[in-house]
């Protein structure tokens, strides 16, 4: 999971208008290894509150 976001994020850094790729994860050890590597997480809680029910 976190190297294909590193080699996307590479890809997407080369151009214009890049996107952010973001780790959804609850796992510490995935999180902290994105995260060191320069990637940004965020929790699976943070993540479902992106898109509220209606």
């Amino acid at each position: 999971m976190i190297a294909a976001a590193l080699e996307e994020q590479a890809h997407e850094n080369a151009t214009l208008f890049p996107s952010a790729w973001v780790i959804v994860t609850d796992d510490k050890a995935v999180a902290s290894t994105a995260r060191r590597v320069g990637l940004k997480v965020m929790a699976s809680p943070d993540f479902q509150a992106q898109f509220p029910s209606r």
